[in-house]
């Protein structure tokens, strides 16, 4: 899955409108829109980081890295 997608997921699950989450995490709607849509792939770590924490999830879990840790530490050897 990627970050588009996580985003919005993450973002229905903690209840939040699109609106809601741009307030919460300091930046606008419209970004919020593109980043979900994936018309918008680049996102600055600041950015990242204020979306995760209004998000209550890591940073590693938007970006995929927690998941691929988990792939890879299931894989047998």
């Amino acid at each position: 899955m990627d970050i588009s997608a996580k985003l919005k997921r993450a973002r229905e699950q903690a209840g939040l409108t699109q609106a809601e989450l741009a307030k919460k995490a300091g930046v606008k709607q419209a970004r919020i829109s593109l980043w979900e849509s994936g018309k918008r792939q680049q996102m600055s770590l600041e950015h990242l980081r204020s979306i995760a924490r209004a998000l209550g999830v890591s940073a590693d879990f938007l970006i995929g890295t927690w998941e691929d840790l988990q792939e890879e530490a299931a894989t047998p050897s």
